[in-house]
């Protein structure tokens, strides 16, 4: 089973109608401001709860954080159960240490020795691939991004991880779900890496569907400059780099960085942030991260 699209969770919530507003407008027009508070509201919603089926019933019909925080507990201990059958291969525990390392390390470069400092790591390596295979974790692949197909200048040991569900990364992480609710917005997003997830899952979702998702990133370490771009979308013979940020603001000097060296027509960044444009960077709201997959250069 995997988790409703924002797009699809505000379908369960607030209706088709709703749902038919969410798309990038046209050239120059900029989303409602009342249409783009709700969505914030929405995403917001979407961000504790998650995007798994029972779930969103859960929470359309009881609108009860409380009930929704067991029931993704309760999908946990599924998950955890479900891991006995690999028990000759791995341990249920190994899985299980390795799925919340996945959530607490979300957003950065993942490295095996946070899961267990001391002994061999073979295991670890192994339980991440399970639950890759499993659909639980999602891997971004690093990426020189300098041509394409991206695919074929990743470097498979360097590499981030989103988790399956918003919601169930949340429970992962221990956070109180009735508690974000009232947290600022930007606060909220910044726990966990919420807004880098969120974009990479809708990312995923508004790919080809009869392909696996496969999300890249760019950093490049150097002594005079450390640069880092969270997303690479290859569209045609163009790669455009993708930025995610929490807030209205924030330096795109990586963005820079990367457009300048790769010949980049043009770039994205995600944020709160209503439509808009600087320069060659085109803005959009967060929440219409599924629709970047789509956007035309010319179109805002």
């Amino acid at each position: 089973m995997y988790p409703m699209t924002f797009k699809e969770f505000i379908v369960a919530i607030a209706g088709a109608g709703s749902a038919a507003l969410l798309k990038i407008p046209g050239k120059g027009i900029a989303v409602d401001p009342v249409f783009h508070a709700k969505f914030l509201d929405l995403f917001r919603s979407y961000s504790i709860v998650g995007g798994m089926p029972a779930v969103v019933k859960l929470y359309k019909e009881k609108n009860d954080l409380s009930k929704c925080r067991s029931a993704l507990d309760e999908l946990l201990a599924t998950f955890k159960d479900d891991f006995a059958k690999y028990k000759t291969r791995i341990s249920q525990l190994k899985l299980f240490e390795t799925l919340k390392s996945a959530a607490l390390q979300a957003g950065c470069k993942f490295t095996y020795a946070r899961i267990a400092d001391t002994g061999p790591q073979t295991a670890y390596k192994q339980a991440l691939d399970l639950l890759e295979m499993a659909g639980l974790i999602h891997k971004v692949y690093h990426t020189s991004g300098t041509g394409i197909p991206l695919g074929a200048q990743i470097n498979a040991k360097k590499f981030k991880v989103i988790p399956l569900d918003l919601g169930l990364h949340q429970r992962l992480l221990g956070l109180e779900l009735s508690e974000l609710l009232t947290d600022p917005m930007v606060e909220f997003i910044n726990k966990g890496s919420i807004a880098e997830i969120f974009a990479g899952l809708e990312l995923c979702a508004g790919g080809a569907p009869d392909s696996a998702c496969q999300l890249y990133y760019w950093h490049r370490e150097a002594r005079s400059s450390n640069a880092e771009v969270d997303y690479l979308l290859q569209k045609g013979a163009d790669i455009i780099p993708i930025e995610v940020k929490s807030g209205k603001r924030g330096s795109m000097q990586s963005m820079s960085v990367f457009m300048s060296e790769h010949k980049s027509r043009y770039g994205i960044r995600l944020s709160l942030e209503n439509c808009s444009r600087y320069k060659d960077i085109a803005v959009i709201p967060l929440y219409l991260a599924g629709s970047v997959v789509s956007f035309s250069h010319g179109s805002l």
